[in-house]
């Protein structure tokens, strides 16, 4: 269902409590709507699963994602206000939180950030450290024991498939479809110790390959009701 008729449907649907505004994300699995809840007079981000999603997996993923995330009490964590169904789309809402940097947020919240010229000075009055630095890590830190786990992916363009999937049988070779809006992803590697910067071709040709033979696999599921 393209995006303009979701969005249609949905305001149908929800007509009594909510005013759609615009769509503000998309994944492989779902859009985020902006919307205007009419009773409290507040804007709010509605969450729906796909309805070509719905008809091919059934409901029961995203019914376990509303679940899973009533029962998650955290100050950093986003409350669901609502769910339910709406002219047979899944969705849930949320607050709507205006964009806003990650330092600006920190600062908001008390934690104002702070430049270093030493990793010691990181430590200082900090419980943890969490050390993104990449590949830097190793030497940043001294710590010989740091592995870096080199991964690769080709991304293609978008194509028109209903689902995602991964297959993570072969962990150093793990394989996995992502569509998004302006692309596919297909994956991947997880090198353990590999410190090539590079990508490799013979493993880009390696992951279309897979890719598509999952993707194969996985249509021929479907197309038999197979689970």
């Amino acid at each position: 269902m393209p995006n303009v008729e979701i969005l249609h449907t949905l305001s149908d649907g929800l007509a009594d409590r909510y005013r759609l505004e615009r769509e503000i994300a998309s994944g492989g699995m779902a859009r985020v709507f902006l919307a205007q809840d009419l009773q409290h007079g507040h804007r709010v981000a509605i969450k729906v699963l796909k309805p070509e999603l719905t008809a091919l997996l059934g409901p029961q993923r995203f019914l376990n994602e509303i679940q899973v995330t009533r029962q998650l009490v955290h100050p950093y964590i986003l409350p669901i206000y609502d769910s339910g169904s709406a002219s047979g789309i899944l969705y849930y809402v949320m607050p709507y939180l205006e964009e806003d940097t990650l330092r600006a947020r920190l600062e908001t919240l008390g934690h104002p950030g702070r430049n270093v010229e030493q990793l010691e000075e990181a430590f200082a009055g900090s419980g943890r450290v969490v050390n993104c630095a990449g590949l830097g890590a190793r030497e940043l830190c001294g710590d010989d024991q740091l592995v870096p786990v080199r991964g690769q992916v080709v991304k293609v363009s978008p194509v028109d498939l209903p689902f995602a999937f991964a297959d993570d049988t072969d962990p150093a070779r793990p394989v996995y479809v992502l569509p998004r809006e302006r692309d596919v992803v297909l994956g991947g590697t997880a090198g353990m110790g590999d410190e090539r910067h590079a990508p490799d071709p013979g493993e880009s040709e390696r992951i279309r390959a897979a890719c598509e033979s999952c993707a194969r696999e996985a249509a021929d599921l479907l197309d038999s009701g197979g689970s």
